[in-house]
């Protein structure tokens, strides 16, 4: 047996002695025993440990210290065959308690502990199937990961042990103002391989910010009932269920490239071109450990309120929204549309029409959307020449070709609506004003530097 960076103490009081006799080899504590002048008599007449089948490695009653404020008292035996391919053959008692803040002290990634954690358990192997029979168990404990701005709290764990099943009775602890859950699950352990898992997972009032992760402005509150699954070791597991986002706000500002305005008045009114979608990453389904089947609700609306747009975001109803995939090749099936909003453009605010993006690919986030948005431009200084328009903005395609369009009811040109949204003048006017070419020149420099 080897172990790299593993350091282990024996516990105050206690000893080893390492024993060779008739073809027997043994681990006892040191005590009055510890001249090893004899086989112990509980390996004697024992076929299964004392013939030349094998040596013994026993572990009577010692205590060893490990890393991490851990203590483990062993009781039992192993058969260790003559040849490699002889079986090796375990029968025995564990305990071992995790003193969590001794394992804070040790343990870089945890910042402070609470709570001490407790393992029993019988262990007989015969070198094929594992039959366990004990108990896990933790309570009220508590711990703080440099990872997590929250810390975790009252931890509760009870885990039974019964053969090669392994009942989860209850597993709970809370993340700040959130109750995670996994009590109620069972998994079997076939040989060294976790096998007919199934474990549920529910997730109450979890609040997650750009502190938590995600991005900047971005803020969601997610309930969750979900369920892993797994059948074999060699297939992938499956995570399924129901995500509900109870509520979700996004304020940070969108800066959006003056290269815009000027694919305004190209030929196609198409953003993109070489800033075409990046090359998947290599793709190889052995790695995939994990497939995707949750479907996400969303009761009420998710709010945008930066720079760019005021608008309340919805789920379509017309098919569910799915998370699916694999953990290496992930994608979303569904609708999002938008039922009202204002979408800001320099100073004018353009109405919502009609908004809505699509999600199509299984195995890639790849929306493609559609928005249609209205704006009326009234002048009422000069009533000699007309005074009102209606100026429409259709932007449609993808995040990698982006298309965008302006007209205006009656028509005008691109170049005159451009000025009239940014000085309520036309082409015509600025030429009246002498101006025309340096407002052409002004207008679009200063909508560039507005839209980026």
């Amino acid at each position: 047996v080897g172990a790299s960076g593993l350091r282990a103490s024996l516990g105050e009081g206690a000893a080893l002695a390492a024993c060779a006799r008739g073809g027997v080899f043994w681990l006892d504590d040191a005590g009055a025993r510890a001249t090893c002048a004899e086989v112990p008599a509980r390996y004697r007449g024992v076929p299964s440990l004392s013939t030349p089948s094998g040596p013994v490695f026993d572990l009577a009653r010692p205590m060893l210290l490990g890393p991490g404020g851990v203590r483990v008292w062993l009781a039992g035996a192993a058969t260790v065959g003559q040849r490699p391919s002889d079986p090796l053959r375990l029968s025995g008692k564990v305990r071992a308690e995790l003193d969590l803040a001794r394992a804070a002290a040790l343990v870089p990634a945890i910042t402070w502990g609470r709570g001490q954690g407790v393992l029993d358990l019988d262990v007989a192997w015969d070198g094929e199937q594992p039959d366990l029979s004990g108990t896990v168990h933790m309570a009220d404990a508590s711990l703080g990961l440099a990872s997590l701005p929250v810390p975790i709290s009252d931890v509760d764990l009870d885990v039974n042990l019964r053969g090669s099943v392994v009942d989860i009775t209850t597993a709970r602890m809370n993340y700040g103002a959130a109750t995670i859950e996994a009590s109620g699950g069972r998994l079997h352990l076939e040989r060294t391989s976790l096998e007919r898992v199934q474990v549920p997972l529910r997730i109450r009032n979890l609040l997650l910010s750009s502190r938590d992760g995600l991005p900047d402005g971005l803020e969601a509150g997610v309930d969750a009932d979900l369920t892993f699954t797994r059948g074999t070791s060699d297939e992938p597991a499956l995570l399924s269920g129901e995500v509900t986002v109870t509520r979700g706000r996004f304020t940070r500002p969108i800066p959006l490239s003056g290269d815009l305005l000027r694919r305004l008045g190209s030929s196609d009114g198409a953003v993109g071109g070489a800033q075409e979608a990046a090359a998947q990453a290599p793709y190889d389904p052995a790695n995939d450990w994990l497939r995707l089947d949750v479907r996400v609700n969303m009761p009420t609306p998710f709010r945008v309120a930066n720079n760019l747009a005021e608008a309340d975001v919805r789920l379509g109803t017309g098919r569910p929204f799915v998370i699916t995939g694999t953990n290496q090749r992930y994608g979303i099936l569904g609708t999002v549309e938008v039922p009202r909003g204002v979408v800001h453009l320099n100073e004018t605010d353009f109405e919502i029409r009609r908004a809505r993006v699509d999600f199509d690919n299984p195995e890639r986030i790849a929306p493609a959307f559609d928005l249609l948005a209205q704006t009326d431009i009234r002048r009422t200084t000069d009533t000699t020449v007309r005074s009102q328009w209606r100026v429409n903005l259709h932007a449609y395609g993808t995040p990698e070709r982006v298309n965008l369009e302006l007209s205006a009811e009656p028509s005008l040109a691109l170049e005159d609506i451009v000025l009239l949204l940014l000085f309520r003048l036309t082409r015509a006017e600025m030429e009246r004003v002498g101006g025309v070419n340096a407002g052409q020149a002004v207008g679009i420099e200063l909508l560039s530097r507005s839209l980026g």
